[in-house]
């Protein structure tokens, strides 16, 4: 029983210390398979499968522009079992701002489980989530990391530099 309990708080830590290697895991679908004590069995929910980015748009407003906004959205899709999720992800800079949308900075998307930065290039998403399997609070939540290079596909429009891109899959880079 205490080699159970002792199982339960330190593999956790054990696993969200290291990095996950994404192909290693789409090559061999890893699963985790750990003792709950209150329920007597568990297998861990693990992020194998890439995300689904969907419809990449970025404007970038002209310099100096008073009636546009410079914004970045996508939706984002997790579709691993037991982790599933839907949502969208925007963040738009005040009009007439003249600064950048490749900022380098965090921002969190709808419902506050899934985050990104973009820096022009490329595209970092984290997403969290709560699995008691992974073991007692507060060791009951992990942060999936992944990243992608965009290639946008750009055009000029009368208020700014349009960029589109329909999808792209993120694989899953490491899990702390």
């Amino acid at each position: 029983m205490l080699l159970s309990a002792v199982a339960l708080v330190l593999l956790p830590l054990t696993f969200a210390m290291q990095p996950f290697d994404s192909k290693l895991i789409a090559a061999n679908r890893m699963s985790i398979h750990l003792t709950d004590a209150a329920s007597g069995n568990c297998s861990a929910h693990v992020e194998d499968s890439p995300w689904l980015i969907k419809d990449v748009i970025s404007l970038q407003a002209h310099p100096g522009s008073k009636n546009v906004s410079s914004t970045f959205t996508f939706s984002f899709e997790d579709i691993n079992a037991g982790l599933e999720l839907k949502t969208n992800c925007a963040f738009a800079l005040p009009r007439g701002s003249n600064a950048s949308i490749a900022d380098d900075r965090y921002h969190l998307c709808t419902g506050g489980d899934v985050r990104f930065k973009y820096d022009g290039q490329l595209l970092q998403v984290s997403r969290w989530y709560q699995d008691p399997c992974l073991g007692p609070p507060p060791y009951d939540s992990a942060i999936a990391h992944g990243r992608a290079t965009l290639n946008l596909t750009k055009s000029q429009a009368p208020y700014g530099e349009l960029a589109t891109q329909t999808k792209v899959q993120i694989p899953i880079s490491s899990l702390s």
